[in-house]
């Protein structure tokens, strides 16, 4: 019976473990990945929005950035 509980507990905190880092991490890379996509194929006006604050939101915030840097350089 404890040998079931033990392996009933590990099961649900792997199963807890995959779900928080598809969460938080996996979904807002993939969030970045989309907005690096349209910002390369050249919509420079595109804004990639999280809700985060850790550092794929820095990553985010600066791809913003050089896109905004990009535009104002193809306009001059």
């Amino acid at each position: 019976m404890i040998i079931f509980l033990t392996i009933t507990f590990l099961v649900v905190g792997v199963i807890i473990s995959f779900v928080m880092v598809n969460k938080l991490i996996i979904n807002p890379i993939k969030i970045v990945e989309g907005g690096a996509k349209k910002i390369s194929s050249g919509n420079y006006d595109y804004s990639i929005e999280l809700n985060t604050q850790d550092e794929i939101a820095d990553l985010a915030k600066s791809t913003n950035i050089m896109a905004q840097n990009m535009a104002a350089v193809i306009v001059k």
